[in-house]
């Protein structure tokens, strides 16, 4: 039987506990802070301009007004009317230098975020890229279109967006077989997940019992 020093062991359970006691609050803290950090960001978006007409604290204001006016721009936008005034914005923003390109950017950005909540990517799959052997992440967005699949001679050709780490608003489009291409069975969020992170994070969304399972046993491995 081997002797432990006493003063050792409290030491070594109290640098356990300490690095436990990090492990819970961090997450906790950080999940606080850009909670809060993002409601005081949105409240004063459009808080500060009505705060002086107001004789009374009215925390939270800034966020209604900011979620009534993206209602009616929304509702506005889905309008006929609404439809020619935003094609008339983006043809004249377009033309300015610096303005065109932060339209632009963000508009890809917003559209790519909506199109991979909306069902636009089919499945996430692994394909052999850039070289045999060593695999990628990406995403099918759709069959090839039948000139494309003629030309290539390829009956199962499909559209392939492999996406870059850690910004997956870009990236490059390929056609390839769709044998050539493996099939993950993981939802598109928890594909997006891997490559924002850079394959560090995977969470698939799916049972949050199994996350509390795998925090358990991540915290009595410590």
């Amino acid at each position: 039987m081997r002797y432990e020093e006493p003063s050792r062991t409290r030491t070594e359970q109290l640098r356990r506990d300490f690095v436990v006691g990090i492990v819970v609050l961090v997450p906790f803290a950080l999940t606080v802070w850009l909670a809060l950090w993002i409601f005081r960001f949105l409240d004063n978006l459009l808080g500060a301009a009505v705060r002086p007409f107001i004789p009374f604290a009215a925390p939270g204001l800034g966020i209604v007004l900011l979620a009534v006016l993206i209602w009616g721009v929304g509702s506005f936008a889905r309008s006929e009317t609404g439809a020619r005034a935003i094609l008339w914005m983006d043809r004249h923003i377009q033309h300015l230098p610096i303005a065109s390109w932060v339209y632009g950017t963000a508009t890809r950005i917003t559209h790519s975020t909506y199109e991979a909540k909306s069902g636009t990517f089919r499945r996430c799959v692994l394909i052999e890229y850039p070289r045999k052997g060593c695999w990628t992440l990406a995403f099918v967005t759709a069959d090839a279109p039948d000139r494309l699949r003629e030309r290539a001679d390829v009956e199962d050709l499909i559209a392939v967006f492999l996406p870059t780490t850690p910004n997956p608003t870009s990236g490059f489009l390929l056609f390839l077989p769709d044998s050539d291409v493996v099939d993950l069975d993981i939802p598109i969020e928890a594909g997006f997940r891997l490559v924002i992170t850079a394959g560090a994070v995977y969470i698939t969304g799916e049972d949050p019992r199994e996350a509390r399972r795998e925090l358990a046993e991540f915290l009595a491995r410590l």
